[in-house]
């Protein structure tokens, strides 16, 4: 190095006078001197102050030093080397990867080309409508092509047994063979939760469910399944689709949360009654007192839409007005919802989408439900008055007028108050009781995956209550009941119950869209 050079080179060229007087205390410091301006003149000697100071051993360590640095800058070198040649034959692969993906969507697109053939609305359809287009140029034929397919091997398996004279069992294969002969005519087999079970089970002997044998297990509505129903039918599928919302109605459930603890503790699921194990199986869905299916299938689902919850949700809402699917984007959905339906004009509308038509009254008890004479026969009243109104503004595809118990649905917390309504129907319009013309008049349930193009709501409580509604003690009861109407929710009912000044409950924020009708008051 270059400071052990300069040093090297001063000690050649210094006076051997000074090497020999040097015991001389003058020679030596004059001596000294000079060793230390020359060790002074480089930084990496600058410390010594003169020969005597270690200078040798000093530069055995720099050198050392310098040799792991260039050893470590080295082996770098060659860690860096080896990562630029790894993504280099990464780049490789993907370039192979991006060459074989093109060359699929260019056979995708010839496919594609040929499938249109020279029809303008595929050949330009964009990603957005593809799917429709789909739906009615190319798998409406492809499925009648399969629905001949199908019914051809059913009519020719058909013929065999009958000249072969078998005869269907309850053996395994013998019922499996059956339902897959079903299959061919109808691939799609409906049932529910309570005799499903039991229709995939063979007998031989002992019961033998199909375990594993359904290609595709559809729910529908699985809010409103409870866990212990609805587990066994997931032991015989292989995959599983499940719909529903847990903000609608909830299950019925038949057994309290002390019977579910100790039943949990019996099977090993929690080792003492009130042990926080319990706890995470109820945060989960899948206690038998108060889970849903539909929990415990957001919980499972690897497809997280958004952060709070797993699964897709249905985003595009196209029942009710956007006046009305506000309140339940307000009160649950977080603005989720995109409605699609336009609102009504002025011409074509013939009640606001809310109105709170003020009942006086008192409510009374039955059992463990509530009723209210009072407001009940103004349910009646309404419907009276505006029925042929309703009627003549809705008319059928063939210009008449469509019934009223066809647009009217009346929704209730109470089945006593939908009894009470009922009674006051049967006296006044007996005619909408009867079986084939019947007005739906019932609680949240009686309407749950229908709709009406008016909804009246019928809160019950009168003047002298004053505690906490049933329905605000969870969103559920208000979001079905206005999410039921295409055009307009009525409330007829004690304008007390609906709180503006308190939106943090489901009452008060419906509260703050509806508008009163004061000259329809019916007075206490």
């Amino acid at each position: 190095m270059q400071a052990e050079k300069s040093w090297a080179a001063y000690l050649a060229d210094a006076s051997i006078w000074l090497d020999l007087f040097s015991f001389v205390p003058a020679v030596r410091r004059r001596r000294m001197a000079r060793d230390r301006q020359v060790l002074m003149a480089h930084p990496l000697t600058a410390d010594l102050r003169h020969r005597a100071d270690g200078v040798p051993g000093h530069f055995h360590t720099l050198k050392k030093e310098a040799l792991q640095r260039k050893n470590d800058t080295v082996a770098e070198l060659l860690a860096l080397k080896g990562e630029l040649a790894r993504q280099g034959d990464e780049v490789k692969q993907e370039m192979a990867r991006a060459e074989t993906e093109r060359s699929r969507i260019t056979s995708a697109f010839a496919a594609w080309r040929d499938v249109a053939g020279d029809d303008p609305e595929l050949l330009d359809a964009s990603l957005s409508n593809l799917n429709e287009h789909l739906d009615k140029k190319v798998r409406a034929r492809m499925f009648a092509v399969a629905d001949w397919y199908w019914s051809g091997q059913w009519i020719l398996e058909v013929r065999h047994r009958i000249r072969s004279g078998i005869k269907d069992t309850k053996g395994r294969s013998k019922l499996e063979a059956k339902y897959r002969r079903f299959a061919k005519l109808a691939p799609c087999l409906v049932s529910n939760f309570h005799m499903a079970p039991s229709f995939f089970t063979a007998w031989e002997g002992e019961d033998m469910p199909f375990w594993n044998t359904i290609d595709l297990l559809v729910v529908d509505e699985a809010g409103q399944v409870s866990p212990d129903i609805g587990a066994p039918m997931f032991a015989l599928a292989r995959r599983a689709l499940v719909v529903g919302d847990t903000f609608q109605i909830e299950p019925v459930w038949n057994s309290g949360e002390a019977t579910d603890r100790a039943n949990a503790v019996k099977f090993g699921l929690a080792p003492a009654f009130h042990d926080p194990a319990y706890d995470r199986l109820e945060q989960g869905g899948y206690a038998s007192a108060s889970g849903s299916l539909m929990r415990i299938a957001n919980r499972s689902c690897m497809v997280q839409q958004y952060e709070d919850v797993r699964g897709l949700m249905l985003t595009e809402h196209r029942r009710c007005v956007p006046e009305l699917i506000d309140y339940c984007n307000r009160l649950i959905y977080e603005g989720r919802l995109e409605p699609k339906r336009a609102s009504l004009s002025p011409a074509k509308r013939i009640l606001p989408p809310f109105e709170l038509i003020h009942v006086g009254g008192r409510d009374a008890r039955r059992g463990g439900s509530r009723y209210n004479e009072l407001e009940a026969a103004a349910v009646v009243d309404w419907i009276k008055a505006h029925r042929e109104t309703i009627e003549r503004h809705y008319l059928d595809d063939a210009g008449k007028p469509t019934p009223i118990w066809q647009l009217v649905g009346i929704v209730t917390p109470f089945a006593a108050q939908a009894g009470a309504i009922e009674r006051r129907l049967r006296r006044d319009m007996p005619d909408l009781l009867r079986k084939d013309s019947r007005l739906t008049v019932g609680t949240v349930h009686a309407l749950q995956g229908a709709e009406r193009a008016i909804v009246l709501f019928s809160p019950t409580y009168g003047e002298n209550f004053n505690g906490g509604a049933f329905f605000d003690q969870k969103p559920n009861m208000l979001n079905v009941a206005v999410s039921r109407a295409r055009d307009s929710f009525i409330v007829i009912g004690n304008r007390k119950v609906f709180d503006a000044g308190r939106t943090a409950l489901p009452s008060g924020l419906l509260a703050t869209y509806l508008v009163e009708r004061s000259r329809e008051t019916v007075e206490g």
